[in-house]
């Protein structure tokens, strides 16, 4: 391998091994994570008060399963924890905005058309129809899919929060969300959403095996190229 060779592999070589992760995002995204934990902890001790919602006769969270988690009158110590505990959320929030803007890293998560069609065909190549795999960024479509529609229900969660907590002097930010039941229900389904999300992301990091998880603690790297014989 010539001089120009070399240069040139070794040149792509630092390139592809870059941390997957920068520090910055590996702190934000397990702040988050626990945060979110004892959100939606503290916001069952919350939910069990007035357990509203329902599908038909049916609700969508049992009151037998507040007895069985033990989730049961608790409602000072919920709304403690819950208020007190959005703040950190909240700062995640911005510090995460701060940072994506700085580092550009929103141009990783931020849909575009043409993500529609590798989606398809991911689609297909998931169901052996297609043998190739589309070309890929740092996250597939469906994985910019699912965070992009997270943070905004991040997003939605924080909005329709003070909405709730300040119905009075948010006004405002009440009706904007379609008033103060409208907006405990965006709280309600956001939330929702986002256990679901939480369900689906750990059973896919299982799927990926050990490195994958790695990667969120330790940075990881894009690429592992061992060096061509000359």
């Amino acid at each position: 391998m010539n001089s120009n060779q070399r240069l040139h592999f070794v040149s792509n070589n630092i390139s592809s091994n870059r941390q997957l992760h920068p520090a910055w995002l590996r702190i934000l995204h397990w702040v988050t994570f626990y945060t979110l934990l004892v959100m939606v902890w503290s916001g069952m001790l919350i939910y069990w008060a007035y357990p509203t919602y329902k599908i038909g006769s049916w609700s969508v969270i049992p009151k037998s399963w507040f007895k069985v988690l033990g989730l049961e009158s608790q409602l000072a110590y919920g709304l403690a924890y819950h208020f007190n505990f959005m703040w950190i959320l909240m700062a995640a929030g911005v510090f995460y905005l701060l940072f994506s803007t700085l580092f550009k890293n929103w141009k990783n998560l931020f849909p575009v058309p043409s993500d529609g069609k590798q989606l398809w065909q991911m689609g297909l190549h998931s169901l052996g129809l297609r043998k190739e795999m589309p070309i890929q960024g740092k996250y597939n479509p469906a994985q910019k899919l699912a965070y992009f529609t997270t943070i905004l229900s991040l997003a939605l969660v924080v909005a329709s929060g003070w909405a709730i907590y300040k119905p009075a002097r948010l006004f405002w930010l009440a009706e904007a969300l379609g008033g103060y039941r409208n907006a405990r229900l965006i709280h309600f389904g956001c939330t929702l959403y986002l256990v679901f999300f939480f369900i689906i992301h750990v059973i896919q990091v299982v799927r990926a095996g050990w490195r994958n998880f790695s990667a969120m603690v330790t940075g990881g790297t894009s690429q592992e190229s061992p060096l061509p014989k000359p």
